[in-house]
């Protein structure tokens, strides 16, 4: 069905930051900014341990580190990890299978969110009134005078049924993968820098583009599942579509000029709609996709590390 010829398709409504790091090799500090704003809103910066690699994702206006990410020194692993996580606990980025349907390059993770609210349909069944000739007479009605008990035990129901529950919560997979689009181009930008712009965009091999989306499952509709024939009992495989990547939920575009080598400038864009709907806090997002941002820049490293 088409729309209206007035009526516009909804777009989803986007936070935008600027990523920009430094060219210091000693601390390598990335700075995160609202849009059009000097306003840095979270910065990371790397610090190096005896046996890791551990960058620090601190939110600028209280100093607190939101997030860390580790890696070895030597050998191959991405974790992330929360101060608020028990010892132990951390979010791994791996790899997809070989044979996955993923791209190359792509990274995998999972993450506890909120479940999106679901319609009971057996609440939406009507149910039918039975009527009876002659008509049969009402129930009589006793009723019990209140009692102190009963009133606190009422009191503290309705108290209860006030509190807010929980939303429920389920583990989430999602998938980082390099992304090979339009170029978003600033408001203002010199000839020269868009020339630049252009130039690096015709270049995939130059572009740390990417994107980071939920995993599911693809819609199967009704009319796919009449045409397609009922297996029989003899079949001995039975084939399994294979999980895709949604929507996006954040969208990193590189805007880095095609001389700068050592620093890396960019536009992450987050669906806010997707955002509140799985619950977890805008430092996450970022924070992974500045992890995601660096295996990118380092991954033949990573890749040599891992086949070792």
């Amino acid at each position: 069905m088409s729309l209206p010829s007035n009526v516009e398709p909804s777009t989803p409504k986007l936070a935008r930051y600027v990523v920009r790091s430094s060219d210091v090799l000693e601390d390598l500090k990335v700075n995160v900014m609202l849009e059009n704003s000097d306003k840095v809103v979270w910065f990371k910066e790397r610090f190096l341990e005896e046996e890791e690699i551990v960058e620090h994702f601190v939110h600028n206006e209280s100093r607190r580190i939101q997030w860390t990410m580790h890696r070895p020194r030597n050998g191959w692993y991405i974790r992330i990890r929360s101060p608020a996580f028990p010892p132990g606990a951390f979010i791994p980025l791996i790899p997809p299978l070989p044979n996955s349907s993923h791209p190359p390059g792509a990274l995998l993770f999972s993450s506890r969110t909120n479940i999106p609210p679901v319609v009971d349909a057996l609440a939406r069944v009507s149910t039918s009134t039975v009527h009876s000739y002659p008509p049969t007479p009402p129930p009589a009605v006793v009723v019990h005078p209140p009692t102190p008990a009963s009133i606190q035990t009422r009191l503290e129901q309705a108290q209860g049924s006030q509190r807010p529950q929980p939303p429920p919560t389920q583990v989430t997979d999602f998938v980082l993968a390099p992304y090979v689009g339009e170029p978003v181009q600033p408001a203002q930008m010199w000839f020269f820098q868009r020339a630049y712009s252009m130039i690096r965009s015709s270049t995939a091999a130059l572009s740390y583009s990417f994107t980071l989306s939920r995993v599911g499952m693809p819609p199967s509709s009704p009319s796919d599942a009449a045409a397609s024939p009922l297996p029989s009992p003899a079949d001995s495989t039975v084939s399994l579509a294979a999980p895709v990547a949604l929507p996006p939920l954040l969208t990193f575009h590189d805007r880095t000029p095609v001389m700068m080598v050592s620093t890396v400038t960019g536009l992450i864009e987050v669906d806010q709609a997707e955002e509140r709907l799985l619950g977890v806090d805008s430092s996450f997002w970022i924070a992974v996709a500045l992890t995601y941002l660096e295996f990118l820049q380092e991954k033949e490293s990573y890749l040599a590390a891992l086949s070792d």
